[in-house]
């Protein structure tokens, strides 16, 4: 009654919204290529330059989508990932994108830079080794998550190109 009728009254239905047949995903997109030396790892205080929009019948299809657009991901590079030894510390995570097919490497400090790295995950910004290896990732011009969950996302249905 917020409109001073009922439902009814506005030939309305009562109950929830049928589910869509297509789902959404707004992802950012930061700029960090452009941007030398400003800090990676994001916080809430952060501001995107941009976002791009996946959609598709799944989640996990419009996921994908906005994550090749928005992170430049390349899912036909067969090469390990590079992770900070902070992030190789979460096991679970490990397991699962190495079942997903993304064997991972822990990163040394001044390590010379392999060939066809598949993603680089560096998700805290406080050591010099985590700062070098997030920035040769973008020197690279390899895509850089800098949130757990967001690598996590792999593990649960690995991305395929999309048409």
């Amino acid at each position: 009654m917020i409109v001073g009728k009922s439902l009814a009254d506005l030939d309305l239905e009562p109950g929830l919204y049928p589910e869509p047949d297509q789902v959404y995903v707004k992802a950012p997109v930061f700029s960090f290529a452009k941007l030398p030396d400003a800090p990676t790892a994001l916080s809430p205080e952060m501001k995107s330059t941009g976002e791009d929009l996946g959609h598709g019948k799944t989640l996990d299809e419009a996921l994908h989508k906005a994550f090749f657009d928005s992170y430049h991901f390349d899912s036909s590079v067969t090469g390990p990932i590079l992770v900070s030894a902070h992030d190789a510390e979460n096991t679970e995570l490990m397991a699962g994108l190495e079942d997903s097919g993304y064997p991972h490497t822990v990163y040394q400090l001044d390590q010379d830079w392999p060939d066809n790295v598949a993603f680089v995950l560096a998700t805290e910004d406080e050591t010099p080794t985590s700062k070098q290896l997030a920035a040769k990732a973008l020197s690279h011009q390899v895509t850089l998550f800098t949130a757990q969950d967001t690598a996590a996302s792999l593990v649960k249905a690995p991305l395929t190109k999309q048409a």
